[in-house]
């Protein structure tokens, strides 16, 4: 629940604010990742300081429903992420403290792409298990059953790697 996890995130902050802290862990050593509205919106709106972005390039596969007058469908499209974020530091509750985030055996997906973002634009330290995750995430998968089968297929539609590269 989105407006739920919103309102507990600001209350956080909020509370960060009000007891002075100088230190946050963000853990997501068990997170597999979701929505990245949620990391942007709920977190990275009280510790970033500059602009940002979540990737710097990317291959995606138009789809039904994605393309537009000049991707059409089944097109495979290569690019750099061209838009920044902007930090918003006039927010009451931005936090400007020590940031850590802690990474596991099992962070994956956009919870990867909040870990790539911290450590890129040094809005924290990464910390924690080494050599599980990968950097480059896949996304917006879509799932099909095979016709003669029936077997269950789960594909990306996109590819993205790090802001750093």
């Amino acid at each position: 629940d989105k407006k739920l996890f919103y309102a507990f995130t600001k209350k956080v902050f909020a509370e960060l604010r009000e007891k002075k802290a100088t230190t946050l862990l963000i853990d997501v050593r068990e997170n597999g990742g979701g929505d990245d509205d949620m990391w942007k919106e709920g977190v990275l709106r009280y510790i970033a300081d500059k602009p940002y972005q979540h990737t710097s390039t990317y291959i995606k596969k138009v789809i039904e429903g994605r393309q537009s007058a000049s991707e059409k469908v089944g097109q495979v499209i290569s690019g750099k992420m061209q838009n920044l974020e902007q930090p918003e530091l006039d927010n009451p509750f931005h936090f400007s403290g020590k940031t850590y985030v802690l990474v596991g055996r099992t962070t994956y997906s956009s919870a990867i792409l909040f870990s790539n973002t911290v450590q890129d634009f040094k809005f924290g330290m990464v910390v924690g298990a080494t050599g599980y995750a990968r950097a480059r995430q896949s996304g917006g998968i879509q799932h099909f059953s095979l016709p003669h089968t029936k077997l269950s297929v789960v594909v990306p539609r996109f590819i993205l790697d790090r802001p750093a590269g």
